[in-house]
């Protein structure tokens, strides 16, 4: 009940001395520990429950990732994707993958088949996860720092991204740089300009967040020579992400105002209330990640019957990508 907590306070301060789990059973009826066996029991069979119901929609497994991984971008041709690793100590590195099939679960296969072959009495083990795919190109910055926003090239030959770089006094600074994977070329294309989440809509320029300031904005950026044009003033009390221009040159992005988040397209903001991390997908579907129900799932925000869910998770469904043919990675949690 509503005063259980203030009863338990009440009881770990009296004048007889007691535990905490003593205090705890007092007020509940349990311990701690066999209360929260039984809610984890009890939370895990309601979940199989709707999983087996087929209420359940997680998308299937593509790799397997440490924390604070993310950030994933499809390629024009949706050959290949591009995404930043963090491993435990937060140390960055941009990878490029091929989104055809895993060579290593080729390997793994063939291996299972020569063992039984060697011996007919043994058991193949069951697959649970896919193998840890090889990247096709990797890239860590020569100073080291965090790599952020992957975003290709529209041509499919490069990836802009955002790295930090210090001022004259070591403060940082975000800006965009370009990374060809073919040929291992990095360059700069900004200087302490503030920029990040840049998305390349044409051979020359962006669309991409500044913050500065306290104030945040949409600018265009002219990815040759570095200019930044304002294309919303700056604002206090607007935060803005994820801008994302889609190929018949209407752009998206998430603002945050009034304590929530929403997509605008365009600058109109679309009626889906908790949406965030906007994505162009085929044929002019905008796909976002949503929080609602106590989860975070990708839907499609751009419909006759927005928003209409891509994914029905138990947990988090971030960092929509749609490919060119069809499929939509996303990131899980």
């Amino acid at each position: 009940g509503p005063d259980s907590l203030r009863h338990l306070w009440a009881r770990m301060t009296a004048r007889q001395r007691r535990t905490f789990d003593n205090a705890f059973t007092g007020v509940f009826g349990d311990s701690p520990q066999r209360l929260y066996g039984r809610f984890t029991a009890e939370l895990s069979e309601n979940a199989m429950t709707v999983a087996r119901a087929g209420h359940w929609i997680d998308g299937e497994l593509w790799q397997e990732t440490s924390r604070g991984s993310g950030d994933p971008a499809v390629s024009p041709d949706g050959k290949q994707l591009a995404m930043v690793l963090r491993n435990e100590k937060g140390e960055a590195k941009l990878v490029v993958y091929a989104t055809g099939a895993n060579e290593e679960d080729t390997k793994r296969e063939k291996r299972i088949v020569e063992m039984l072959r060697r011996d007919p009495e043994d058991v193949a083990p069951i697959r649970t996860k896919p193998s840890p795919r090889k990247p096709l190109h990797s890239f860590q910055p020569p100073d080291g720092g965090d790599v952020e926003n992957p975003r290709w090239t529209r041509d499919g030959a490069a990836i802009v991204y955002t790295h930090r770089q210090p001022d004259r006094n070591d403060f940082l600074h975000h800006d965009l740089f370009r990374w060809t994977p073919s040929t291992g070329r990095n360059e700069r294309i900004t200087h302490l300009a503030d920029v990040k989440d840049a998305d390349p809509i044409d051979a020359r320029h962006a669309i991409a967040v500044r913050d500065r300031f306290g104030s945040s904005q949409i600018v265009m950026v002219d990815l040759t020579t570095g200019e930044v044009t304002p294309r919303t003033p700056p604002s206090l009390d607007v935060v803005y992400s994820h801008p994302r221009a889609s190929t018949d040159g209407r752009t998206a992005w998430a603002e945050h105002t009034g304590g929530e988040w929403h997509v605008a397209i365009d600058g109109k903001p679309l009626p889906v209330i908790g949406a965030f991390a906007p994505e162009w997908g085929p044929h002019g579907a905008l796909f976002a990640a949503v929080a609602g129900r106590g989860f975070i799932d990708i839907a499609r925000v751009n419909g006759p019957l927005s928003p209409s869910y891509v994914t029905r998770s138990a947990g988090v469904a971030l960092d929509p990508t749609p490919s060119p043919d069809g499929e939509l990675y996303f990131m899980s949690l």
